[in-house]
């Protein structure tokens, strides 16, 4: 309302400064005249003024809520000019206008003709003294027919101006048609390097759809279509990608023998997908000389290879800090090394693993294996074998002297020294599981050692009761007399067997130690009864003695009294 009221306030000052502006408030309205046409709302009519149109920047412009259709404005950048809104975007007016006649242009080129074809469908519009320097179109050129150039064809591709080849309707599939018809034409040469080498060029196939880039007649890169294949000196490739080789296979030598490279100074050799892919390629060379197998260089469970310059291969780590370096992750729980032999061609001992570490002699460790739970785990299977089979087997030899041990085994840490057990081999089923000294076993024991024994201690756990029985109250010895008899005709003591006995089944350790200690604790029971004995006897006596010292002393008083 308050834009009304200052339209016709303009209004009314201008029609009291000018009687040739009128305002009426129906019909049409004008500015310089008093008679405007009817067929316009405003009529503005000067021959020395314009109109000046809201001026305003393209952010400005932007920020017009909802413009109405045909809302007009100047836009001061980004190519200033008057725009309009079309109901859809804003619009540049162009300055330019339509013509049919070329009598525009200046005198040195100017052409009196009119752009209409004539009859003949043709319009000339050069001469053989005068021709056209350059030709700028704006817009879409549409050519319909043959069109022979005598020149040279030179496209400029800038970053704003390149050549599209198209048809006219939207998606449309159309690009350059190369023959008229038909799928199975001949051979043709599509570009050609000239007349002189009419048989070098790119060529294409028709009948099998195949691009070959042909140098002397023979196909250095060719492209199946079809079969969407690459290959370079293969004219059939038989892969995605197909290099026929020259023998050498060389990855980075000189171009005019190398078989393949590819890459820059960080990889010469990157194969694989892309990061966008879900990866970071299956096979890098790396500049540094490293060969990468895997879907990144990070070995974050992804990485499986690497080959090292200095010739060390990593698996899990490219760090291998040995010439074949095995690194585990935190997630899997498969082994970090296995190995099966799988040898089929008869009986042989194929070795799953075979080490040789002889740097000198007495230098040179063949196995070295650290565990938290088992150093090294050996198991034979020998199913229906009927021969030896060995879980572990040690062999030490030297022809000087020196100490040679098969097998060694020692244990330190344990909270308790009866915890470390050097060697360990726990009782099943078996029989005889250790053999010292020989292969015979003795059956029903645990070991048999064919040959000496010494230690410094020996410890025997005791399975029947310790004999402390022996000072039970209720405990019987046999009389000392009885005893005697037995001895005279057993000819050992109760209990002990026999030389012959011994002889023929040995002696069990803890079993004899403990018949040992009870016959010496007997013994102390014995010595303990005729200790009591003497005690015994020895207290007569003392009586005996004193009874004995009275007896002489009455006697020698009686004595004495008889001789006074």
């Amino acid at each position: 309302m308050k834009k009304i009221l200052l339209l016709f306030g303009v209004a009314f000052v201008l029609n009291a400064q000018s009687q040739t502006n009128t305002f009426p408030t129906t019909g049409s309205a004008g500015i310089g005249t008093l008679a405007p046409n009817a067929s316009a709302i405003l009529d503005i009519v000067s021959t020395n003024k314009g109109v000046l149109l809201p001026r305003m920047t393209v952010a400005q412009r932007n920020l017009i809520a909802s413009p109405a259709t045909g809302l007009l404005i100047y836009q001061t950048n980004s190519t200033p000019g008057v725009y309009y809104f079309n109901g859809i975007a804003w619009a540049q007016i162009s300055a330019g206008k339509a013509s049919t006649n070329l009598n525009n242009l200046s005198a040195v080129t100017a052409v009196s003709q009119s752009l209409l074809p004539g009859t003949t469908n043709s319009i000339d519009l050069g001469s053989g003294a005068k021709t056209w320097k350059d030709l700028y179109l704006s817009g879409n050129a549409n050519v319909v027919g043959t069109t022979t150039l005598g020149g040279n064809l030179i496209f400029n591709n800038t970053a704003t101006n390149n050549i599209q080849f198209a048809t006219s309707v939207a998606g449309g599939n159309g690009m350059i048609t190369m023959f008229p018809n038909g799928t199975q034409n001949p051979d043709r040469m599509v570009i050609q390097h000239s007349s002189t080498y009419p048989n070098w060029g790119l060529q294409y196939q028709d009948t099998m759809d195949v691009f070959n880039f042909v140098s002397g007649g023979t196909p250095v890169l060719t492209a199946n279509l079809g079969y969407q294949r690459v290959g370079v000196f293969s004219k059939t490739p038989g892969a995605r990608f197909d290099i026929g080789g020259s023998g050498t296979y060389d990855l980075t030598g000189a171009a005019n023998y190398a078989d393949f490279r590819l890459g820059d100074n960080s990889y010469n050799l990157k194969m694989g997908v892309s990061n966008a892919g879900g990866g970071a390629g299956d096979v890098y060379i790396a500049g540094s000389g490293r060969l990468y197998l895997g879907t990144s260089n990070t070995f974050t469970r992804s990485q499986t290879v690497a080959i090292n310059q200095d010739g060390t291969v990593g698996v899990g780590s490219f760090v291998a800090n040995a010439k074949l370096g095995v690194t585990g992750d935190t997630i899997s729980s498969q082994p970090v090394i296995s190995a099966t032999a799988t040898y089929t061609g008869g009986n042989s001992d194929v070795r799953g693993v075979s080490s040789s570490s002889v740097i000198a002699p007495g230098y040179g460790y063949g196995v070295y294996a650290t565990g938290g739970y088992m150093g090294v785990f050996g198991s034979a299977t020998s199913s229906t074998y009927t021969g030896t089979g060995y879980g572990v087997y040690g062999n030490s030899s030297g022809s000087t002297a020196g100490v040679r041990i098969g097998v060694y085994g020692s244990a330190s840490g344990a909270l308790t020294t009866e915890a470390n057990w050097g060697g360990y081999f726990p009782t099943k089923t078996y029989t005889s599981e250790l053999r010292v000294g020989g292969t015979k076993g003795a059956t029903g024991y645990v070991a048999a050692i064919n040959g000496k024994l010494i230690a410094t201690e020996v410890r025997v756990d005791v399975l029947a009761n310790w004999p402390d029985y022996v000072f039970d109250n209720d405990y019987k010895l046999i009389p000392l007399d009885e005893l005697e008899a037995k001895l005279n005709t057993d000819k050992h003591l109760p209990g002990i067997p026999s030389a012959v006995d011994v002889k023929k089944d040995g002696i069990m350790l803890g079993e004899m130690q403990t018949k040992t200690i009870e016959k010496v604790e007997e013994n102390t029971l014995y010595i303990l009864q005729l200790n009591n004995r003497l005690k015994a006897q020895e207290e007569s006596i003392n009586t005996l003695k004193e009874q004995n010292a009275k007896l002489t002393a009455a006697i020698q008083s009686l004595i004495e009294k008889g001789g006074k």
